[in-house]
């Protein structure tokens, strides 16, 4: 900006330059207090027509390179004229030429090297020196102002960023802070379901502490559904289940998601290690409540349980494996010191009288369902027992009493199905003598199998006579036998549904009308009438001896055959 000539303060022109420079100071308060460039620019425009009658002032304000013009409204003619002598000013005070307009003045609004605008003052005729002064000092005055509006500004938009700075940082402590304590409340979720795992209480003590963490009712199901273990507020009564179809569908999805899925009021979680599903957890939310946090609880715990059910099914397989192992040794002879040992590892005691039971079926089932049915339903008969697999048949070295047709019958409801047969061995006293017991148990389970009831359940003790007879290739000589003593008498039966081969039998086992009359609940004339009958057909004489014992082994024979023993 060019130099200001201060002019001669005399008599009233100095008078009136003295009080425009008083009004100029008053004028400085207001526009350091601006609020914007705009408004310090108006003040400076009304201003300067306040203290001059001659003098107009016209604003422009630098903006990015433009100039945006304000205060006195001009004419648009005069406008255009305007605003292209401004712009071809360089921050420099120069002489306007305006058409209609006596004198026109650019003054520069420059301060601390930059320039802010332009302040145009018109007058119709030159002005005097005084009102030039006072134009100046407005000028060097405005451009302060409005360097001091950029600064407050800048200091305002400087404010403005710390604030939001500070908030942001505010937030972002607060949520690390959330984070932090989510951390640490899953770190204590997962430290205890894993006590909890390691700590000897299983299935049972994973449920309780989910309880725990969650406060929501919890229980374990078997893949079938059936519960296992279940906490909530009265633990004694077992919660309901869910329907098989809707279940089902519910753990395909389940396992698609890979995590805990809502079915109306309960969430699942599969607990399915390398693929095979072991068990479910059940969390029941009827009023939709569970967090995040709740959620973790229970995925947490899933992951728990398929640990702890893993370890189990291990030492499950490992423990059948041994025991397949050691029925295997048993069957086929081993050393006693050592079976006695490996019994007593897997909590079988060996010492006293022992048998062999043989358990073979027909049907769709596999190996492992039928031997696990087979496991139930000694369990199921409190049989003290080890349980093995030989030759397609599940194999049980029972250690006490006889088993008896209950295990037929307790095996069949395992199984569902009654088709399956059951062979029993007789009894051992030494461990060397268990072999021998096995024998008996497939010669008996071969009876029954080849016998007109192939399905149910036969004990070595109870063959008789056909205990010394061979089978296998020897069979058709056996049934040769039996036809020749009873071929006749058997035909007759099944002709004419007859009962002489019944009442054969209890004739030769009771040995006196009476007896046999009592046994077959028939009248003794009756009993004479089919005696004779049993003369005339077959044509034996049943005082004979060698006839009679070779009529009794008949009937001892087809008894067993028919099943009828």
């Amino acid at each position: 900006m060019n130099a200001i000539v201060f002019p001669s303060l005399s008599d009233a022109r100095s008078q009136k330059c003295l009080g425009g420079a008083v009004s100029l100071c008053e004028l400085a308060t207001m526009m350091f207090s601006g609020r914007d460039a705009s408004h310090v620019l108006d003040l400076a425009t009304t201003w300067i027509a306040s203290v001059s009658t001659s003098l107009t002032a016209v604003g422009y304000l630098e903006d990015e390179g433009r100039l945006l013009r304000g205060g006195t409204a001009v004419s648009g003619h005069e406008a255009r004229a305007m605003d292209a002598g401004v712009h071809t000013l360089h921050g420099e005070d120069a002489a306007l030429d305006l058409p209609g307009c006596g004198w026109a003045r650019a003054l520069a609004l420059n301060h601390r090297g930059a320039c802010r605008g332009y302040l145009v003052v018109t007058s119709p005729e030159t002005p005097g020196h005084d009102d030039v002064f006072l134009a100046a000092l407005l000028a060097r005055q405005t451009a302060a102002a409005l360097d001091h509006v950029q600064v407050c500004e800048g200091e305002r938009a400087h404010a403005r960023r710390l604030r939001r700075l500070v908030h942001g940082m505010t937030a972002l402590n607060i949520r690390l802070g959330t984070a932090v304590a989510e951390l640490q409340r899953r770190v204590a979720i997962h430290e205890a379901l894993n006590r909890a795992s390691c700590s000897g209480g299983g299935e049972e003590d994973i449920v309780r502490v989910l309880h725990k963490l969650t406060g929501f009712p919890v229980r374990s199901e078997d893949r079938f559904g059936n519960p296992r273990a279940w906490a909530g507020p009265d633990s004694s009564v077992q919660p309901a289940g869910v329907a098989p179809a809707r279940r089902a569908d519910v753990l395909r999805r389940a396992e698609r998601e890979r995590g805990p899925v809502r079915d109306r009021d309960l969430l699942f979680r599969v607990v399915r290690p390398h693929g095979e599903v072991l068990g479910v957890l059940v969390l029941a939310d009827p009023d939709h409540r569970v967090s995040e946090t709740e959620m973790f609880a229970l995925d947490q715990a899933g992951t728990a349980l398929a640990v702890e059910l893993s370890h189990q099914r291990n030492l499950a397989d490992a423990e059948l494996r041994l025991r397949c192992d050691l029925v295997e040794d048993l069957v086929t002879g081993t050393d006693e010191r050592s079976a006695l040992a490996r019994c007593e590892a897997v909590g079988h005691n060996l010492h006293g009288p022992h048998r062999v039971v043989i358990v073979k079926w027909s049907g769709p089932w596999g190996d492992g369902k039928v031997t696990d049915a087979v496991g139930r339903a000694a369990t199921a008969g409190r049989l003290d027992f080890l349980l093995g697999r030989r030759s397609g048949a599940a194999v049980l070295v029972v250690r006490g009493p006889a088993v008896d047709d209950a295990f037929y019958e307790q095996v069949s409801k395992e199984l569902g199905s009654p088709d399956c047969a059951i062979g029993v061995g007789g009894p051992c006293d030494a461990t060397g003598d268990v072999p021998h017991s096995y024998q008996e148990a497939l010669r008996a389970l071969e009876i029954r199998q080849n016998s007109v009831r192939p399905y149910g359940l036969t004990a070595f003790d109870r063959l008789g006579i056909y205990r010394v007879l061979r089978t296998g290739d020897h069979d058709a000589h056996t049934e040769q036998f039996v036809r020749e003593w009873l071929g006749s008498l058997i035909d007759y039966d099944r002709a004419h549904h007859g009962e002489l081969v019944a009442t054969l039998t209890a004739y030769l086992e009771n040995d006196n009308y009476d007896s046999t009359a009592a046994t077959l609940t028939i009248h003794r004339s009756t009993l004479r009438y089919r005696l004779r009958r049993i003369r005339e057909i077959s044509g034996l004489d049943l005082t004979d001896v060698d006839a009679r014992l070779n009529l009794h082994v008949a009937t001892r024979i087809w008894n067993v055959t028919t099943g009828t023993h």
